[in-house]
């Protein structure tokens, strides 16, 4: 027979010290701060390169405000008879229009809005825009952002049931700055003379074309002499406006009263009074 065997008795366990566990939980902060000392030690230099980004950011800021002024005056200086205006979309936000009277010296006469894209996009601040420059002192425009790989007449048609032009306003614009990635660049032609045409045709007055600079010069410029152009160039120094051309974009990164955000610059060739004659019904 098996011999009796006593079983062992479980031996209590011990009750944990307060004060051993609040010295463990200062030892692990002592611990972690340590380890962060350590990397911004050890990182000094990836810091102070973020720092520094930051710093340049700002920096950059007021520098393109200064070339942007500088730039400005050159404008006006050497067409010192033009007329100034901006040309704003959705990007910029909602605008206080009620602030929206003059910059860099001089008066905004006129103010272009953009409409439509392509075949079935209309711009989120349109409407509210539209109405709200028709109560200002100024000429305003309209213009639709052409997209080259879809169908120009639903693109018309998306413009003309947008936008309903009234006596004194400027004539319909299509902006168009790229080719098509879909179609021939003898079909990208067709197409914007289809909805050119097309535009025509519903308001009774021929359109004005804007586009960047190179692209009116290697795409535009023979198969449109006929038509009327706003030119976008950042870059170059202006001394004359070409026969086509009637407004020039010439900054991109404007700052204006009541806008948040760079705003478009521009000058129309001439006067108030010759941009007004320009206008539907004049």
């Amino acid at each position: 027979m098996p011999r009796n065997v006593n079983p062992r008795k479980r031996a209590p366990r011990r009750k944990s010290n307060p004060k051993n566990q609040l010295r463990n939980r200062i030892f692990l902060l002592l611990f972690l701060c340590g380890t962060v000392a350590l990397l911004i030690v050890l990182n000094k230099a990836t810091l102070l390169r973020y720092l520094g980004f930051v710093t340049n950011r700002y920096e950059q800021r007021a520098s393109n405000a200064a070339n942007t002024n500088q730039r400005t005056k050159e404008v006006f200086t050497s067409f010192p008879k033009s007329t100034f205006g901006i040309d704003v979309s959705e990007y910029q936000g909602r605008i206080r229009w009620q602030e929206v009277d003059s910059a860099y010296g001089k008066p905004i006469e006129f103010v272009v809005l953009r409409a439509t894209a392509g075949t079935n996009y209309v711009d989120k601040q349109f409407k509210g825009n539209w109405k709200a420059v028709r109560k200002l002192a100024v000429i305003r425009g309209a213009y639709h952002y052409f997209r080259p790989d879809e169908n120009s007449s639903a693109q018309a048609e998306n413009f003309i049931k947008t936008v309903q032009l009234k006596p004194g306003d400027l004539p319909p614009i299509l902006d168009i700055e790229r080719v098509s990635s879909v179609q021939s660049l003898h079909n990208l032609r067709k197409g914007l003379r289809n909805w050119l045409d097309l535009v025509e045709a519903h308001y009774g007055v021929k359109p004005i074309i804007y586009s960047g600079k190179k692209f009116k010069e290697a795409f535009l410029e023979e198969e449109f002499s006929g038509y009327r152009f706003w030119i976008a160039a950042y870059t170059v120094t202006q001394r004359e406006f070409p026969p086509q051309q009637l407004f020039w974009q010439f900054s991109e990164s404007g700052s204006i009263p009541g806008i948040r955000g760079p705003v478009d610059l521009n000058i129309y060739r001439g006067n108030s009074e010759a941009l007004n004659r320009l206008t539907i019904g004049r």
